[in-house]
């Protein structure tokens, strides 16, 4: 009979720990385990100490290594339901521990679980501080924060084997996996009571490379994080102070001491460094295609009678999920309303004569401007690429009116939405807003979500009217007001319709009593009918256009600057060809992110 649980420890020269661990392990109240050792290339006596303790010992090469490929390995040898992470340099304080990472799983919500973690007196005061901060002194659930700490965790087996560990990050892969699971409604459970000892005993140059490899895959997860350069010289003030005093009132040696300036300032280095190295891997993506791809690179080979002389690679694609994104009553994968994406991707090649772009520049543009890019609406589970005048399908050849450039310091990722960004800036152009109207906009989507956080940005009184509780419960970090009764509609003095229900414009226009005027925004590849407007009203249907250069550019420092949070937007990236969760009631609730060019993720 299988045990109930796997646990799974990482190796590389842990001789000088793995003993404590592996007996501590034999110790515990808890007994329905195995254990499995992937080890990456120890030079030392780890394979000699783990045989006395398992035959489950796995080997990859220390060039292939990465924290997600070496968990997949381990999870996949394993036989329990559980599986249980745990560093080679960590020892349980209890024989309850593995007990106590284990009990949560009761709760058939709970799909992550991670204990606490204190230090040894081999331990920096940074290092020493950063856990007491993380890692408090009572349990509770975690529903939304994707929180966790392989280093001494548990999830289910079923999990790991819909959601196998991100095998490109260079960290941090248990935050992303519990953002993963968390999406699917599973919650993370935080159990103080699971304690351990973590040792950590790096030099100053392993210090440096922790902080930009975690910093590198937390732009990765959370790519509208950034930090200016003032803001890590404030981080080196704020933290070395603070050594300074916990040092003064817990009496630390003179060694942890000296160490406070140096180490802190390696990791304020790196974590800026790795959060702005997306620049630099955009110039070696660049070396690479060059070499790859020199004929394609000809100007003569890019001209086109359709003047698509430009060559994209695109990264990333973003379906704008709409209310009116319904099945067809006859063929269930079947949508009836044709699908607006908008699209990122990095030039490659371009005619001689343009004068506009060059190749490396980044660039955005959507269906509305490039309409031979679309989305396949009898399947809406596959990109439709027919239609390219590019054999691969990552490469599309377009024309220089047909995108817009966005700067290096907006990751690919963000780019589709900032592409939907710019358009409500020109469409909020048009309308000419004074500051004194009361506005509720009608939807709250992507385009209705991103038009609430700019007019509260310009301290307009906005509230966004929706019954769809997952796209509205993250309006409260815009300060925006929801609203679901229409009767109150006639509060208002502009009404703005982003949705494409077909009954909406006539609901609105019956409950509005003659008083707001109401604007219908739509898209050109999207026409609706739209209920006839009041006379005695200024009613309007404006068109989602395409954004000028101009209007992309304030986007982009709009989200360079923090002004437009774009997080819920890009948190969810799936692979083409899967089944993305179009309707309305499922997540991701604002937009579908596709990843194209694995080779772009990070860039």
């Amino acid at each position: 009979m299988p045990p109930e649980t796997s646990i799974v420890i990482r190796t590389l020269n842990e001789g000088k720990h793995l003993e404590k661990l592996l007996t501590s392990i034999y110790d515990q109240t808890y007994t329905d385990w195995e254990i499995i050792l992937v080890d990456s290339g120890s030079t030392d006596n780890t394979i000699e100490i783990a045989e006395r303790y398992t035959s489950n010992i796995y080997h990859m090469r220390k060039e292939d290594f990465t924290f997600g490929r070496s968990l997949n390995i381990g999870c996949s040898k394993a036989n329990g339901k559980y599986l249980v992470f745990v560093s080679a340099h960590i020892y349980p304080l209890t024989n309850t521990w593995l007990k106590s990472l284990i009990t949560p799983f009761e709760d058939p919500t709970i799909g992550m679980v991670y204990g606490s973690q204190r230090v040894g007196p081999e331990n920096s005061v940074a290092e020493e501080r950063s856990l007491l901060s993380n890692f408090s002194n009572s349990s509770h659930i975690i529903i939304n924060e994707p929180a966790g700490h392989n280093g001494n965790s548990a999830i289910r087996q079923a999990l790991w084997l819909e959601h196998p560990f991100d095998e490109r990050l260079t960290g941090l892969e248990d935050m992303a996996w519990a953002k993963l699971i968390q999406r699917d409604d599973y919650r993370v459970f935080y159990s103080s009571e699971a304690r351990i000892v973590h040792i950590h005993e790096e030099s100053l140059k392993q210090v440096y490379k922790r902080f930009f490899r975690e910093a590198l895959a937390y732009k990765y997860i959370f790519p509208s994080y950034r930090i200016s350069r003032i803001e890590a010289i404030k981080m080196f003030f704020h933290w070395t102070i603070g050594d300074v005093f916990y040092c003064l009132r817990n009496r630390r040696s003179v060694n942890k001491w000296i160490r406070i300036v140096p180490e802190r300032y390696l990791e304020c280095r790196g974590k800026y460094n790795g959060n702005h190295h997306h620049i630099r891997l955009k110039k070696e993506f660049l070396q690479c295609e060059r070499r790859s791809m020199k004929p394609y690179h000809d100007g003569h080979s890019l001209r086109s009678a359709n003047h698509h002389n430009i060559l994209v690679k695109l990264a990333y694609v973003t379906i704008l999920k709409q209310s009116s994104m319904k099945p067809s009553p006859h063929d269930k994968n079947r949508y009836d309303s044709p699908i607006h994406i908008a699209f990122s991707g990095i030039i490659v090649g371009t005619e001689n004569k343009s004068r506009i772009f060059s190749v490396g520049d980044k660039v955005i543009g959507s269906n509305i401007s490039a309409p031979h890019i679309n989305v396949d609406t009898r399947n809406v589970s596959s990109l439709d690429y027919a239609s390219l005048p590019w054999p691969n399908a990552e490469y599309v050849q377009l024309s220089e009116s047909e995108i817009q450039k966005i700067p290096d310091e907006v990751t690919l990722r963000e780019g589709p939405i900032v592409e939907y960004l710019a358009m409500c800036i020109h469409t909020l152009k048009e309308l000419d807003i004074n500051r004194s109207l009361k506005i509720c906009i009608i939807g709250a989507g992507l385009l209705g979500s991103m038009m609430a956080q700019i007019l509260a940005n310009q301290g307009i009184n906005t509230t966004i009217m929706s019954d769809n509780a997952i796209q509205t419960q993250s309006l409260w970090k815009y300060d925006v007001n929801t609203l679901q009764n229409t009767s109150r509609l006639k509060n208002f003095d502009l009404l703005i319709n982003t949705t494409d229900v077909n009954t909406w414009p006539d609901v609105l226009i019956r409950h509005k009593q003659q008083k707001p005027q109401l604007v219908d925004i739509i898209s050109q590849i999207n026409p609706i009918s739209v209920g006839q407007p009041s006379p005695n009203n200024k009613d309007a249907i404006i068109l989602l256009t395409k954004p000028t250069q101009s209007n992309c550019d304030a986007a982009s420092f709009h989200v360079t600057s923090g002004r437009i949070n774009l997080s819920d937007y890009t948190n969810y990236v799936f692979q083409p060809n899967n089944n993305y969760p179009m309707s309305e009631q499922s997540r991701p609730a604002h937009n579908i992110l596709i990843e194209i060019a694995s080779d772009l993720a990070l860039v």
